[in-house]
């Protein structure tokens, strides 16, 4: 998903993704972002299996 002024603009990629990130302001100049994954078992029925 791509911001702009914490405003929402668009999706990063064609094809909308099914886990969305943890996104955290950590000061004026740094965000955090935590990616979440499925596993392939867990692909099918969407359940998130670890982060990055």
């Amino acid at each position: 998903m791509l911001f702009h002024k914490d405003q929402y603009l668009s999706t990063a990629t064609p094809e909308p993704r099914s886990f969305a990130p943890d996104m955290k302001l950590l000061n004026t100049q740094t965000v955090s972002v935590t990616y979440y994954y499925a596993s392939p078992a867990n692909r099918r029925i969407n359940l998130p299996a670890g982060h990055t």
